[in-house]
């Protein structure tokens, strides 16, 4: 499977876009039968996608096509790539990398500053002050962790080297939902 199919099947999964847009991509996109088989094709037609529960029911019929560990893959080397480039914001950097640490990937716990995110006293977060501009936030986190971005780099190294192997595997944890699964080598 392409990795943009699995981005919009996980996507429209986890409700980051909607059911109109994801029936669109469904009708418009040449090459979904071929990759998904004509019978699944016909079943996901089927669905009621203006339904509520349109999203349970598409990742009930695909979650298994989804090729999760490609695609988390790119996704967590394409985000440590833009906050070392400074592309994104202050903020949704560091909500993103938390984020996909929420999802499983605790090695991104090494990194202070997401690993300690919601402990009071312990996260640079605290010293964060909604008046201050990126330039200053970043200015700060480099103060208080001044490993942030190197920490970044052997991450993604780790990754691309396999060090770090992301499996696309999951389980359902009660609480957590969708934990999934890296196996990290030793150096």
């Amino acid at each position: 499977m392409r990795l943009e199919t699995s981005k919009i099947l996980s996507n429209y999964i986890n409700k980051q876009i909607s059911s109109k847009e994801f029936q669109e991509w469904v009708y418009n996109d040449q090459n979904l039968e071929s990759e998904l088989g004509e019978k699944i094709y016909l079943e996901l037609l089927s669905l009621d996608l203006r339904n509520e529960d349109s999203y349970k029911n598409v990742e009930q019929l695909l979650d298994n096509c989804i090729d999760y560990a490609q695609l988390h893959k790119n996704e967590i080397v394409k985000l440590i790539n833009q906050i070392c480039e400074k592309q994104k914001s202050f903020n949704d950097s560091i909500s993103e990398l938390y984020q996909w640490m929420n999802k499983g990937y605790l090695f991104l716990s090494k990194i202070d500053t997401i690993g300690n995110f919601n402990e009071q006293g312990k996260s640079i977060i605290h010293s964060i002050e909604d008046y201050m501009n990126d330039e200053e936030k970043w200015n700060i986190l480099g103060i208080r962790e001044p490993g942030f971005f190197n920490d970044l780099i052997q991450i993604k190294t780790q990754i691309l080297n396999n060090q770090i192997l992301i499996t696309g595997k999951y389980e359902i944890i009660q609480f957590y939902g969708k934990q999934f699964e890296y196996i990290e080598k030793s150096i």
